[in-house]
């Protein structure tokens, strides 16, 4: 007997079935080709693909081989135009939400009554032509911290393998976006500042002030509690590092001066676990959801 008529015809009959409707590019690295797509990305396609009657077994989601970035997604059996329309209409929200989202931060002078009195005509000049909630551009580092905060003891004396009791969290960081505002030379903190202060310079004079996110879900957030706006933590003057803790993990038993903790990898994962439940718009920039989608490319449309 021979088959190979038989699956020579199979394999035409399934190529019909197979035809790409889009691609999808992530800021991310969406799985790999091997292994598929990542799990969270396709438990959470799955669901919506199930919550608009559309079978997740139809598609198939296909990461490219050469860039990881990139997603292809093939019909595996005929949508009807409702469910290609529903289709697209889970993942086009994505990237409207990402496209309309903001971290930038309104940075409001805090002069104190009598700082304000000694004021020069020329820094009152200067403060006047700020606008009033200055705004800064702020870019989110796409690395999940995990930081264990220490006591302070003696480093010389110190046994290299001597275990304290840290608490350990998890953080993400954002940075200003150059250029930063006009008239503004630099934005910088110190180690006594609270959180959310920060010094806004302007040639030879600086000014103290304070910020806020200026998305006010992000803000409510912050002011809830859910997430932390931290202080600084260095020892001197530096420039402006939005620090964010968004989980504690309690305290562990960590070596105080040796470089290896055997406990590493399994805190590491839990922030990594802990970014994925990250609201927006820090979604779209931490953390392996499918808020990372950037960009959608159909193909039935000509581009």
């Amino acid at each position: 007997m021979n088959f190979k008529p038989l699956a020579l015809l199979g394999a035409l009959l399934l190529a019909g079935c197979n035809d790409e409707l889009m691609t999808l590019r992530f800021q991310d690295s969406a799985g790999s080709a091997a292994a598929g797509l990542g799990t969270l990305k396709q438990t959470q396609i799955d669901a919506l693909l199930t919550a608009q009657q559309i079978d997740p077994q139809s598609l198939r989601f296909r990461v490219d081989l050469e860039d990881k970035h990139l997603v292809h997604v093939h019909e595996l059996q005929p949508l009807s135009d409702a469910q290609r329309g529903a289709l697209r209409a889970l993942f086009e929200p994505i990237v409207q939400a990402r496209a309309a989202s903001t971290l930038d931060i309104e940075v409001t002078l805090d002069l104190p009554a009598q700082q304000r009195e000694e004021l020069s005509t020329v820094q009152r000049q200067q403060i006047e032509a700020l606008p009033d909630p200055l705004v800064v551009k702020m870019a989110l580092n796409p690395e999940i911290l995990t930081m264990a905060l220490m006591p302070r003891g003696d480093d010389a004396m110190a046994d290299v393998m001597e275990q304290v009791n840290s608490n350990v969290s998890c953080q993400v960081h954002a940075r200003p976006v150059e250029p930063l505002p006009a008239g503004v030379t630099a934005l910088w903190t110190r180690v006594l500042d609270t959180a959310g202060q920060v010094s806004v310079e302007m040639g030879e004079w600086s000014y103290p002030a304070r910020y806020r996110f200026k998305d006010a879900g992000l803000q409510q957030q912050v002011q809830s509690g859910a997430l932390q706006l931290l202080p600084a933590t260095h020892m001197s003057v530096d420039s402006l590092n939005v620090e964010v803790g968004f989980a504690d993990l309690g305290q562990h038993r960590l070596y105080s001066h040796f470089p290896l903790q055997q406990n590493a990898s399994a805190l590491i994962h839990e922030c990594e676990v802990a970014a994925n439940a990250l609201p927006r718009p820090l979604s779209f920039h931490v953390g392996e959801g499918l808020d990372r989608l950037e960009t959608i490319t159909y193909k039935d449309v000509p581009q």
